[in-house]
């Protein structure tokens, strides 16, 4: 899993401290739904512009064109752009619990979540 931030920011200082990271997932759809990912991370200064790029346009659901490729690139050098590299080591996640009116909370229950260990060589 990649992440965008920059050298400055206090997340990119918190993952030099520990390597060891935990990242919450949440789906868009309904039910809200969730995954926690645990993984250890690699900070490369490399590579920063390029996952910048890459983000705008899966936000902008098109390419960018190469003028505007150049600005993100002179954008993500000015702000120090890094990639924060997460290597799974497991992850957990929660059934969804539904509650489509007031009369659903009297039979709103919670389980135990599943927890999967990845063997990421």
């Amino acid at each position: 899993m990649l992440v965008s931030s920059m050298l400055s920011r206090a997340k990119l200082k918190a993952v030099k401290r520990d390597g060891r990271v935990s990242l919450c997932v949440l789906d868009e759809k309904w039910p809200p739904t969730y995954i926690t990912v645990y993984g250890d991370t690699a900070v490369e200064k490399v590579g920063g512009d390029d996952l910048l790029i890459a983000i705008c346009e899966l936000m902008a659901e098109q390419p960018i064109p190469k003028e505007e490729r150049e600005k993100l690139r002179k954008l993500a050098i000015k702000e120090q752009r890094c990639v924060i590299r997460i290597k799974p080591r497991s992850t957990f996640e929660t059934p969804t619990r539904h509650v489509y009116n007031p009369n659903d909370v009297n039979t709103l229950s919670h389980s135990y979540g599943t927890t999967c260990d990845w063997n990421s060589d």
